[in-house]
């Protein structure tokens, strides 16, 4: 899928998916990176931690 294709099926600019892939994004919406998420089919989850950032591994 195309930055254009996810932009347009979340929702956003372009400029948006580009930002947020990048890491450019020092503030962005959290409605519309929760609609980017939703279109991939990730999800985003809070938990306590000491990590900064931390990718799970996808359920077997």
């Amino acid at each position: 899928m195309t930055q254009q294709e996810v932009s347009v099926l979340a929702g956003c600019g372009p400029v948006f998916i580009y930002d947020v892939e990048s890491g450019k994004k020092a503030t962005l919406r959290l409605d519309k990176l929760l609609d980017v998420l939703h279109v991939l089919g990730l999800q985003l989850t809070l938990e306590p931690g000491q990590h900064r950032l931390r990718v799970s591994e996808p359920a077997s």
